[in-house]
């Protein structure tokens, strides 16, 4: 919360404002502590004909897919995918790039918003790790591996999480799966990997918002 009263009187940074890991937009956004108005129309950006997707470096409001899936938002999904299949097919070489990452992704959180978790979960496998390069995956490697845990694959979510929990390594997202990963060790007998992921999660929250210790 503290955060967000940090952010949110700030001005809207402009459309070419480049998004790196340490912004916490996203997560704050996911989270429901800026307000829906200010996540909305800063991610509504990107389903605009006249905002480019094709700045060497990510922009803050080509974000919003797991902001739109965790509203339920199956409309917005539909045009981000329908705008990505089209940059896929006649967009800039790196719009082209984006645009087959983002039109598959898409695809994957509206299986999961339609309730088709199986769907979903052949999806999010299917994304290219290669795209990683013009597009932040860590987001979808995040929900695969709960999603793989919520269908008992432990092994196969632990061993995701490990090769990309530190892909965000200094955001909310960092300490989410950090704490995944130690739930996932315990279940697998691995005392130790555990351990050391319940205290850094334990020593991020010292100071957190009420509900996160309870």
């Amino acid at each position: 919360r503290a955060a967000a009263e940090v952010l949110t009187p700030l001005p809207t940074p402009p459309d070419n404002w480049v998004y790196s890991g340490d912004d916490p937009f996203r997560d704050l956004a996911v989270l429901g502590v800026l307000p829906d108005s200010v996540s909305g129309e800063q991610f509504a950006r990107a389903l605009r004909k006249d905002r480019t997707w094709h700045e060497s470096a990510l922009l803050r409001y080509l974000q919003g897919l797991p902001w739109w899936v965790s509203r339920g938002d199956s409309v917005s999904l539909a045009r981000f995918a329908a705008r990505a299949a089209q940059l896929a097919e006649r967009g800039q070489p790196r719009a082209r790039l984006r645009g087959r990452y983002f039109a598959a992704a898409a695809s994957g959180y509206l299986a999961l918003v339609r309730g088709d978790s199986a769907r979903a979960v052949r999806l999010f496998r299917a994304l290219p790790d290669s795209l990683c390069l013009v597009a932040s995956c860590f987001a979808e490697k995040l929900i695969l591996a709960r999603l793989l845990a919520a269908r008992g694959e432990d092994r196969a979510a632990a061993e995701l999480l490990d090769g990309w929990v530190w892909a965000d390594g200094r955001t909310p997202s960092f300490v989410l799966a950090t704490l995944e990963r130690g739930r996932l060790a315990e279940r697998l007998g691995q005392r130790e990997k555990a351990a050391a992921a319940y205290r850094f999660v334990a020593e991020a929250w010292a100071r957190a918002d009420p509900e996160l210790h309870q």
